[in-house]
């Protein structure tokens, strides 16, 4: 493997002749190794931006190589030889989405100079922004318009970048929409809630008060800030300025819809094994407490016969008595007719219908003697005391 150097201002020619993805074809360096590089010796990079425009033919400003450098001047990298290959570092799920988005998004993945054939949300968002503007330092849209916070010196920027990353979102085949003030990026069912806002900058007021008091400085910064349940992911203006981080911000956009969407498949499944438990406990529960009714009733049908067929003998024993003792007479007979039917208005296996009382007067029955357990009825306060005659 053959080394080949490089001065700096010669690298630099070289990354932005050709991509990237040329140079990794001839020598043997990572996307890590080759960001790190440029890094560490203060080498603009150019950005998906640019390939792009180059590749229709728009123009872009190369940026100079600051001179003002003052660390290593010499970079080597190693040619490939012919036939091998270079295993290089797999490329993160990130990088593998921000390559494809690069690729095939074309001009709409562009934030050009100026809005050209801007999105209806971003025409609505720049009429009201542009009346705001001249009366406020700091200006937002309004409802039913993508969020945007920043202050005036930034309105157009700011409805440039939002613009491109709808147009972009929308070719991916997702959507964006807006619920009271609050601005959605919406992917495979899933609500990500985003917006772009300045960032301020606390900087202490002079005061003789015994606090601290602040004022908030407009930084000309620009964050696109994303909500994914209590957290939140930002991008800003650093040494890439936000522009050029559109495609990192849609691939982990797209990441993390799909892990909302896992977890929401998940987490209707575990709430359907529940259910499902829920239902078969429902049921258990249900037959056992069917099952017990169904003893208590048995149970307190055989109570009923059992008494019933004793009440029966006690009367064919007053039958008998009243038959010896000469006590048989006319109105003894009807009390005892009234007494038989009683008798089997109370048996659950003949259970005749009666005139005036019911099954609750039964139910009734069973509460008293429930409530009287050890309390004896006298029978001399029996409806019909003949012995007393």
């Amino acid at each position: 493997m053959e080394p080949q150097k490089f001065t700096r201002k010669e690298f630099f020619d070289l990354i932005w002749s050709i991509p990237f993805s040329e140079i990794s074809k001839k020598y043997i360096i990572s996307n890590e190794d080759f960001n790190s590089l440029c890094d560490k010796m203060d080498i603009p990079k150019p950005t998906s931006g640019y390939w792009s425009k180059k590749r229709f033919n728009k123009h872009f400003e190369i940026p100079q190589l600051p001179s003002d450098y003052s660390g290593d001047s010499e970079i080597i990298l190693t040619l490939q030889k012919e036939g091998e290959v270079y295993l290089k570092r797999p490329l993160t799920p990130i990088e593998l989405i921000e390559q494809e988005i690069i690729k095939n998004e074309g001009s709409e993945f562009i934030v050009t100079n100026e809005l050209i054939n801007p999105d209806k949300l971003i025409i609505a968002a720049q009429k009201s922004l542009t009346i705001k503007q001249a009366y406020s330092d700091h200006v937002s849209t309004s409802t039913n318009e993508p969020y945007i916070l920043v202050t005036p010196e930034n309105v157009n920027r700011a409805l440039r970048i939002m613009d491109s990353f709808i147009k972009t979102i929308r070719k991916r085949g997702h959507q964006i929409s807006i619920h009271h003030h609050t601005t959605y990026f919406e992917i495979y069912g899933e609500k990500i809630e985003i917006k772009i806002r300045e960032k301020s900058t606390r900087v202490l007021k002079s005061s003789n008060s015994s606090w601290n008091q602040y004022d908030y400085v407009n930084s000309g910064i620009l964050t696109f800030i994303a909500k994914i349940h209590f957290n939140n992911l930002e991008w800003k203006d650093g040494k890439t300025p936000l522009e050029n981080q559109l495609a990192k911000i849609i691939a982990k956009l797209e990441i993390k819809g799909e892990e909302l969407r896992k977890e929401t498949i998940e987490r209707k499944i575990y709430w359907a094994e529940q259910e499902a438990k829920r239902k078969i406990e429902a049921e258990l529960q249900f037959k056992i407490e069917t099952e017990f009714s169904n003893f208590k009733q048995l149970l307190q049908s055989s109570k009923l016969w059992h008494e019933a067929k004793i009440l029966n003998q006690y009367l064919d024993e007053m039958e008998t008595i009243a038959r010896n003792e000469n006590k048989n007479t006319e109105e003894f007979q009807n009390w005892l007719l009234w007494a038989r039917k009683k008798a089997n208005w109370y048996n659950p296996l003949i259970n005749e219908d009666d005139e005036f009382l019911s099954a609750n007067h039964k139910a009734k029955i069973a509460e008293v003697k429930q409530d009287n357990r050890n309390q004896y009825i006298n029978i001399i306060d029996s409806p019909y005391p003949f012995w007393k005659k």
